[in-house]
């Protein structure tokens, strides 16, 4: 028996020497989901601008909306219908949501994947917000501040897929961006579901992205640093939209 437990033991010991050189070679490692959001239950509002601030509204216990409204539609998550006024505390009248900002509430590990599916419906322009080529959805990642992420841009009137980080100090509320490595074109494709997935870790060169859409590799960006620091450390992950009515389902946030 006790040749047994020695055996045992070095196996183990030999299991967790292959897992670390797998790590330090860049290799993932096993994932566990850190966030699943299925979108169950009743058609309702999840929550909007107005929580926390308004009593009347309803609150997310896992997603802070920081500007818009986020539903719950045929068990999806849905920005509502995009203008530019400001929602009541049940999101009746308007939602906001040309302007539609969510992030956790609670921080993610910095090496982190964010997967969903994603369907776009269409894009607007209001009064407040005139069209831009940035228009569209996007994915915040390390979401530190509204003044310090990055964020993944998966569909944009422009048609670009793109990496940036903002960083403060600047005029876009405090702070300004930069784009991450080249840009690569994938045109929206409305009123169909697409698989998102989009990735960031650390890697010995910065910080590395990679996206992914309909499990195909459409861009790999690494963050140098120069001549803007690197984001670094745990953040929040969220969605962003601009002019963008669109629906999301079976979101996973997973650490790396």
């Amino acid at each position: 028996m006790r040749r047994a437990a020695v055996a045992a033991g070095a196996a183990a010991t030999v299991a967790v020497a292959v897992a670390a050189v797998a790590l330090a070679a860049g290799g993932q490692g096993p994932a566990r989901d850190e966030l699943r959001e299925a979108f169950a239950g009743p058609d309702r509002l999840l929550a909007n601008e107005r929580a926390g601030r308004d009593p009347r509204a309803p609150r997310s216990r896992r997603w802070q909306v920081t500007s818009g409204s986020w539903f719950v539609r045929d068990g999806r998550g849905w920005t509502g219908i995009p203008d530019g006024a400001s929602p009541g505390c049940c999101s009746r009248r308007a939602t906001g949501s040309a302007v539609f900002r969510v992030v956790t509430r609670r921080s993610r590990p910095a090496d982190v994947e964010v997967a969903f599916t994603l369907r776009a419906l269409r894009l607007v322009a209001t009064a407040r917000t005139p069209e831009q080529a940035y228009d569209g959805v996007h994915v915040f990642l390390r979401y530190r501040s509204e003044r310090e992420l990055y964020v993944a841009s998966v569909g944009r009137r422009d048609g670009a897929i793109v990496i940036r980080k903002k960083l403060p100090g600047g005029d876009a509320n405090g702070g300004h961006y930069a784009d991450v490595g080249p840009r690569a074109a994938l045109p929206i494709a409305f009123g169909t579901d697409r698989r998102v997935v989009v990735r960031v870790r650390d890697v010995p060169a910065g910080v590395g992205f990679r996206v992914l859409v309909d499990g195909v590799s459409v861009l790999a960006a690494t963050d140098a640093g120069t001549p803007d620091p690197v984001v670094s450390g745990p953040g929040g992950v969220g969605l962003r939209g601009d002019n963008a009515e669109f629906l999301v389902d079976d979101l996973v946030v997973r650490g790396l």
